[in-house]
């Protein structure tokens, strides 16, 4: 009888009780041909890895052909040559570049309109009263009249804080989490939900939750 532990079971990293070559106790199965994600097994190699796993020479849907090993191929999330997360960092650049149909590059410069009367973004004189608004994929957002031009330019730069640097800041964490997990991001699009509270001003929320 002899004891071993599950895991080296299941990788198919022992296969006998001990007693034979020790380089038998790795696995040497064939798997030519078969493909895993985007990697197509083609030859095994001379070489090993530090566990014993054997390296095999793959071929990725791009072309390229890289070295792995065999338990990294089978038991691993390994999905390709590197080319899927390049191929998102690229996508992920564009897309948040202008996420959820704004840009962030123009929310984060605050530049105001050449237009604008009162020397504020979002804030215009209208019938006497300075009123706030804040526009968000496409969509106006009122914000309230004011008597006072502070008081409108208060309530729109409290918007701001809420949507546009809200986002920028979620924009962060959310580039981190899709940088380390393609997939994730891939099926995790990010949303922004806006509402008017029933007083002046917006609720924001932002999903997928971080």
């Amino acid at each position: 009888m002899y004891d071993v532990a599950g895991s080296l079971l299941v990788t198919g990293r022992r296969t006998d009780c001990g007693r034979e070559n020790h380089s038998r106790n790795y696995v040497a199965a064939d798997i030519s041909g078969k493909k895993f994600n985007r990697l197509t097994a083609l030859y095994p190699t001379d070489e090993r890895d530090k566990k014993g796993s054997v390296i095999w020479v793959c071929r990725c849907d791009c072309g390229n052909e890289i070295n792995i090993s065999h338990n990294a191929l089978v038991y691993s999330n390994i999905r390709s040559c590197g080319c899927l997360k390049k191929e998102h960092n690229e996508k992920l650049t564009e897309y948040l570049t202008h996420i959820a149909g704004t840009s962030i590059d123009m929310i984060k410069s605050k530049k105001v309109p050449t237009d604008n009367t009162t020397g504020h973004e979002g804030v215009y004189l209208i019938n006497g009263k300075y009123v706030a608004k804040i526009v968000f994929q496409k969509k106006q957002y009122y914000l309230g009249a004011y008597d006072n031009i502070n008081d409108a330019v208060d309530a729109r730069n409290e918007a701001e804080e809420i949507l546009f640097d809200g986002l920028a800041r979620y924009y962060e964490k959310y580039k981190q989490r899709a940088d380390a997990d393609p997939e994730w991001a891939e099926d995790n699009p990010v949303r922004v939900i806006v509402s008017r509270k029933l007083t002046n001003g917006i609720d924001v929320s932002f999903y997928p939750a971080i």
